[in-house]
């Protein structure tokens, strides 16, 4: 009989730790190499305080990034620095406590971009009302079919002159502009 009363109390939770849910968000588009962005989620049933480790996938097992603690309303926010470039995956893990097991998020990707350097060279510095303008340059690192948009400097502001090209896999491009006026024209 004694046995029977045990069993039913485990199955009504009495003595087994409670579950809970963790959620993490994390940036979907990519981030440049160098920033930094935010990972934010929250853990059911919890209030302030509870530890959370945000970890980071290496190879085949989790390093801590960092260990955050929850808000009152059991959030939790992390700021990491993109670094290297390529795809990263998170999650965050709730540590168990005395009445609640540990929970496990979902996994998280970030894709960190490295940052890239525009040139933009023109064929001459000077011409005459209606020659032509070839503005040539160079996207690095080169990324074949990145759009690059032209614009032109109009009162202090840049606006999109309405011309638009793809880079080679060299990333390599080219505009031909055909000079109307006379003055100044900034690209």
């Amino acid at each position: 009989m004694l046995v029977v009363a045990l069993v039913m109390s485990t199955a009504t939770g009495s003595f087994a730790a409670s579950s809970r849910a963790v959620k993490l968000s994390a940036p979907t588009a990519p981030v440049l190499a160098g920033t930094t962005y935010q990972l934010t989620g929250s853990v059911s049933r919890t209030g302030a305080g509870q530890a959370v480790r945000v970890e980071r996938l290496s190879g085949r097992s989790w390093a801590t990034v960092r260990t955050v603690r929850t808000s009152a309303k059991g959030r939790v926010k992390a700021t990491v620095k993109a670094t290297g470039s390529g795809r990263t995956t998170y999650r965050a893990r709730a540590l168990k406590t005395s009445r609640l097991r540990q929970a496990v998020s979902p996994a998280r990707t970030v894709t960190v971009d490295r940052a890239s350097t525009l040139t933009l060279v023109p064929s001459v510095t000077s011409a005459v009302s209606g020659s032509s303008l070839t503005l040539t340059g160079r996207l690095a690192p080169a990324r074949g079919g990145a759009k690059i948009v032209l614009q032109r400097r109009v009162g202090g502001t840049w606006r999109a002159d309405g011309t638009s090209t793809r880079t080679s896999s060299l990333g390599a491009f080219s505009f031909t502009r055909a000079l109307s006026s006379v003055g100044s024209v900034q690209y």
